[in-house]
């Protein structure tokens, strides 16, 4: 059976080669992906029904970076194509050209896992972020995992290194799961940063839990005083 002519090879645009441009351009300034040489290489070795499924699929997706990596783990699980280390390796690089931003952005394809192709799958995506060095997203995944002391420590990771976004993913962190002795102790100034975080998204109960729990464990009244009076000013 051919393949119906505005289906395969339809798109107006081409990958090229080679990822030396890094921005998924072309040579002539044209936005390069058309899955149509890969896919008359695929229909010598599949049925022409899967490969229009798998292409419709793959042209879904408008990020460079997911299509490639589309292409690439269908033929990486492809029985007739994954013996191919030559096609393998081209679309591995396209996959990847991007390095750090390529992680983040197939992590975030396994963590959701709204695609028949990549299925959702946290320890996979936690793989990719940590390839990515995103603390924050890291600590995203560490979280929805259950391991709430490694996802407090990379959300403290973040927030120290300017990743203001993280400080209220810190505060609630830290209050609800503070009883946990693994938990990275915080010094008065940090107590303080990210109980005003609480205060200010009008997370009161959590600020309140967070202060009691300051209350029996330190013996300066410094904190709680200071913490009492943040609370009216923001309050008022």
């Amino acid at each position: 059976m051919k393949p119906h002519p505005h289906t395969l090879g339809s798109s107006k645009t081409d990958f090229n080669d080679d990822c030396s441009s890094g921005d998924g351009s072309s040579s002539d300034g044209s936005t390069c992906i058309n899955g149509s040489k890969l896919l008359s290489y695929i229909q010598i070795h599949t049925e022409y029904e899967n490969m229009v499924s798998i292409y419709n699929s793959m042209h879904k997706v408008n990020d460079l970076i997911q299509q490639a990596f589309k292409i690439y783990k269908f033929i990486s699980t492809s029985p007739q194509l994954n013996s191919d280390t030559i096609l393998l390796e081209k679309w591995r690089r396209k996959a990847f050209c991007k390095g750090k931003e390529s992680f983040i952005i197939i992590g975030r394809m396994y963590e959701n896992g709204n695609d028949k192709l990549i299925g959702k799958d946290l320890n996979i995506a936690l793989e990719y972020y940590l390839k990515s060095d995103s603390a924050s997203l890291i600590g995203k995944i560490y979280k929805k995992l259950g391991e709430y002391s490694k996802a407090f420590e990379c959300y403290l990771n973040a927030f120290e290194n300017g990743n203001a976004k993280t400080e209220l993913k810190l505060a609630r962190l830290y209050s609800k799961y503070l009883q946990n002795e693994k938990s990275k102790p915080l010094n008065d100034e940090m107590l303080l940063k990210i109980s005003k975080s609480l205060i200010v998204n009008k997370r009161f109960e959590e600020a309140n839990k967070l202060m009691k729990y300051v209350n029996d464990k330190t013996t300066s009244d410094s904190i709680v005083i200071q913490f009492y009076i943040q609370k009216i000013i923001l309050t008022n």
